[in-house]
């Protein structure tokens, strides 16, 4: 169905038709159609209207924030002629010098030769060994340098008792010297003292005697009035039967380094028991008559 509107100034009127109706009220005119008509000669169209006046220009709209899509990359042109060569330009003003090369240049022409300079302060390398020369006569033999060598012996008289304390033994005379480095004094009877710096052997022998039975002693050095804190040798009196009442104590040379004006001593003492040290309590004699003691220097 299709409505037409059609404008009238007559009063409301219905007309009905097979094919439409109208109706006119208020000056308007309604048709209704009750089928569709065939469709009419489409007409020419008509000319093109007169283009309106421009509207004003609205305000400009606030920049995108969202970046838009990157548009395709173009197709890349042939490349142009090369251009002809420019005029050459004026030459610049002449640059700040350079820091030096640290680069080595090449060699330069051989100089002329200078004159000689100075001897050398510095020795030279060490040259290579040369031939062998022919061996030559054996000299003269020189005359023998000065020995060092030095000693004295001191022996005893009499007889003394081992006791129970490292004792320094007392000796009564020089028996045998050579040098002065090693001196003996009767106002230090136990004493041989050494006149010059250097190194000295220290020797000597000691017999002692007992009647009882199972009697032991030991030997030490005296360094300045100073025991060193090892015994020397060693003695055994088992005396038995006959068992021999005697034993001599012969300590091994020792060397020391002593300085001018150092003394030496030889001491004894009696030992018993399992402690190290001196102890016990039998009767013991040193036999000083067949006691020696010496001092050697030796450089």
């Amino acid at each position: 169905m299709s409505n037409i509107i059609l404008s009238t100034s007559a009063q409301e009127i219905i007309l009905t038709t097979q094919d439409a109706s109208i109706i006119i009220s208020n000056g308007e005119a309604v048709v209704t159609l009750s089928r569709t008509g065939d469709q009419g000669i489409q007409g020419e169209p008509g000319d093109t209207g007169i283009q309106g006046i421009q509207g004003i220009q609205g305000d400009t709209g606030a920049d995108s924030t969202v970046q838009g899509p990157q548009g395709i990359q173009g197709i890349q042109g042939d490349d142009g002629d090369t251009g002809i060569q420019g005029i050459q330009g004026i030459q610049g003003i002449q640059g700040d010098t350079g820091a030096d090369s640290t680069v080595a240049g090449p060699q330069g022409i051989q100089g002329i030769q200078g004159d000689d300079g100075a001897d050398s302060t510095v020795q030279g390398p060490q040259g290579d060994q040369g031939i062998q020369g022919i061996q030559g006569d054996t000299g003269d033999t020189g005359p023998a340098g000065a020995s060092v060598y030095s000693f004295n012996r001191v022996t005893g008289t009499g007889t003394s008792a081992i006791t129970s304390t490292l004792t320094a033994i007392t000796w009564n005379a020089s028996a045998d010297s050579v040098g002065s480095d090693v001196t003996f004094s009767v106002g230090n009877p136990t004493r041989l003292t050494v006149a010059t710096t250097g190194v000295y052997r220290i020797c000597g022998y000691v017999t002692m005697q007992s009647s009882a039975q199972r009697a032991c002693g030991a030997l030490e050095i005296l360094v300045n009035g100073v025991a060193t804190g090892m015994q020397r040798s060693g003695s055994y009196l088992r005396n038995s039967g006959s068992a021999y009442d005697y034993w001599s104590l012969e300590m091994v040379g020792t060397p020391m380094s002593l300085t001018a004006n150092d003394y030496v001593e030889l001491g004894i003492g009696q030992t018993s028991g399992a402690a190290y040290g001196y102890n016990g309590t039998l009767i013991i004699n040193c036999e000083r008559s067949r006691s020696e003691f010496w001092l050697e220097r030796v450089s």
